[in-house]
């Protein structure tokens, strides 16, 4: 670090040792507030003294030693100056034609005391100095009834937290801050909840109203388990005065440390938020929640070119869009599909899991450990909801709980959290979450509350790309705290904000998959081998529809899993329009899962809302069916 940069830190900290000064300064008697208000009332009266005063000591200087001439040309400037000041402020003729009699009778007396001296003119002074304020003062003098208002003094954190925060009815009612301190980026505190009753993730759930209390904007308050202590029941508040993730925090490079992939920084600058791919003997999956915009997408790729670069890694990706969730790694995975596929990727993953189980038991290898020739197999299923469901969910579970010990990790991604996206089970749910968890913001209210280990509804997150929780699972050693990931921008947002890092087609270029060894390629099956040849047989037939050459065929509507809250809900609205609380009570499902099921439906556009809140199944023409 440089001497510039140095002094420039220790600036920053000198101004946050000011203000944590501010923060800790008592309460002032309420004697001196009294005083304070009454002389702040009066100032305006009080003025016309201050104005004699100048004039006294200005004529003091001038007498003895000063000519006439020096005392005149004086007066002049002065009247001069002041008259520029005041034009600027006085608008009617009557106040420009008191201010100018005042500053002419200011430089006459200054000129007359320059040549008979102080002494023989400050009766004169006084005698014309109240006459001149007494226009003034009846205008400015304070009357009863009429107060001037004091201006607002900015409560201190700590009076905010005793106001709005910690009192009857807040949203942490008895929680007592203490022990101030300096961070790097900002404040910080020690918070002692109330034992037995405000449980951590409990409190996180309430964080927007304690932004909102402390008037500080959400991503600039960090609230997580006390560091330096094991009670659960001490938390740590932190405000980030100076952000060090305000602005976009860039992809340059993979960074890998001991199998674990660094996704970005936390808000608070100390450390980064990690996603565990490899510890000893396991491999690790997760769960993404991001809604559009939130920069999902842009993550999932930063995770697979990280995973890439590590040399013992292959990627398929299985998207519930058919690839246009994220065309690039639908390119370069090793294997890629579309729902349709899904089966199939399912089945593969389970036979070369068999097949890596009967080699560690004939190795005698308690786990699993990534190499070239043995490599992992990082399966991403993007929009998971259109692949997870009741009948295929137990075995993704068995994939995703099973897999870390033969080297095969499943990461799902979704804009939904609820058990709807994951085939109604939580056994899937918590076997992916048990590895990694990031919870983006989100387009909806309805993913709130819904992801184990952080009830803070995501939809309250700022809107800012890459902006997110990371979820630690038991024993990774994370923080659970916001943090920012690095963007990895492709070639059009490098090329209209010219920015100076890798796009990301280059970086996918630059890294490779590792190549599957031939054990697992054969438990794999031919539907692995032959993936290129149906990808090549895909893309031909939608070149010819886009092209004309084929008739535009809809993609085939299949029932889908009679047991999810979402085709239940289609069943019934295609037997007639239904209003929301009717669809609850016929499918005997949750409130939150009918609403989500409703919000992937019209995600689809396969449903609309009418005016009086009754749902309805749309035509494919676009036309309410039963109208």
């Amino acid at each position: 670090m440089g001497r510039r940069a140095r002094r420039e830190q220790q600036l920053r900290a000198a101004e946050i040792r000011a203000a944590l000064a501010a923060e800790l300064e008592p309460p002032r008697p309420r004697a001196t507030r009294t005083g304070r208000r009454l002389l702040w009332r009066g100032r305006r009266s009080l003025a016309p003294l201050g104005v004699l005063a100048g004039l006294w000591l200005a004529g003091w200087l001038l007498s003895g030693e000063s000519p006439v001439a020096v005392g005149v040309a004086a007066g002049v400037v002065a009247a001069g100056w002041w008259g520029v000041r005041l034009r600027h402020r006085l608008d009617r003729a009557v106040e420009r034609i008191y201010a100018g009699a005042l500053l002419g009778l200011g430089g006459v007396w200054l000129a007359w005391t320059a040549a008979a001296g102080v002494d023989a003119t400050d009766q004169w002074l006084v005698l014309a100095g109240a006459a001149a304020a007494g226009p003034w003062w009846q205008h400015h003098w304070p009357r009863d009834g009429r107060d001037v208002p004091e201006p607002e003094i900015p409560a201190t954190v700590g009076q905010l937290w005793e106001q709005h925060v910690a009192d009857q009815g807040g949203p942490v009612t008895g929680a007592r801050l203490y022990e101030p301190g300096v961070t790097e980026h900002g404040r910080s505190w020690s918070v002692q909840l109330v034992p037995g009753r405000q449980p951590l993730a409990r409190v996180l759930a309430r964080l927007p109203e304690i932004s909102q209390g402390l008037r500080q904007p959400i991503d600039r308050i960090v609230l997580e388990q006390h560091p330096d202590t094991d009670d659960p029941s001490i938390a740590r508040l932190q405000i980030i005065d100076r952000s060090p993730i305000k602005d976009t925090v860039y992809f340059d490079r993979p960074r890998v440390v001991d199998g674990r992939i660094l996704l970005g920084p936390y808000a608070d600058g100390i450390g980064e938020a990690i996603w565990r791919l490899y510890t000893t003997n396991s491999m690790w999956g997760g769960f993404v929640l991001g809604g559009s915009g939130s920069g999902k997408s842009r993550l999932i790729e930063a995770i697979a070119v990280a995973a890439r670069a590590m040399g013992h890694t292959l990627v398929i990706y299985l998207d519930g869009q058919d690839g246009a969730s994220s065309p690039i790694l639908a390119k370069y995975a090793t294997w890629s599909g579309g729902p349709a596929q899904a089966p199939m990727i399912l089945g593969a993953l389970e036979r070369g899991m068999a097949i890596r189980q009967k080699y560690n038991r004939v190795g005698e290898l308690a786990g699993f450990t990534p190499s070239p020739a043995l490599p992992g197999v990082l399966c991403i299923v993007d929009e998971c909801h259109r692949a997870f469901d009741s009948r295929t969910a137990g075995r993704w579970a068995a994939v995703a709980r099973e897999g870390r010990k033969v080297g095969v990790a499943v990461l799902a991604a979704s804009q939904h959290s609820g058990l709807d996206t994951f085939g109604h089970s939580e056994p899937l749910r918590s076997s992916l979450l048990a590895g990694n968890g990031v919870a983006l913001r989100t387009a909806s209210r309805m993913a709130g509350h819904l992801i184990p280990g952080l009830e803070l509804d995501p939809y309250e997150l700022p809107v800012l790309p890459g902006f997110g929780y990371l979820v630690a699972a038991a024993g990774s050693g994370a923080r659970t705290a916001p943090f920012r990931a690095r963007y990895l921008p492709d070639a059009k947002d490098a090329a209209e904000h010219e920015l100076p890092v890798p796009t990301v087609e280059e970086w996918f270029t630059q890294t490779a998959d590792a190549e599957l060894d031939e054990m697992t390629a054969r438990a794999f099956g031919p539907d692995f081998t032959a993936r290129h040849e149906q990808a090549a047989a895909s893309r031909a037939a939608d070149l010819a529809e886009i092209s004309g050459a084929q008739p535009v065929t809809s993609p085939p509507v299949e029932p889908g899993d009679p047991g999810t809250t979402r085709e239940q809900v289609a069943q019934l609205l295609a037997d007639g329009p239904r209003q929301f609380k009717v669809l609850i009570e016929q499918t005997g499902r949750s409130r939150s899962g009918v609403r989500a099921a409703l919000q992937e439906l019209l995600e689809d556009q396969r449903v609309r809302r009418s005016e009086h809140g009754v749902w309805e199944l749309v035509e494919a023409g676009g036309s309410a069916r039963g109208c």
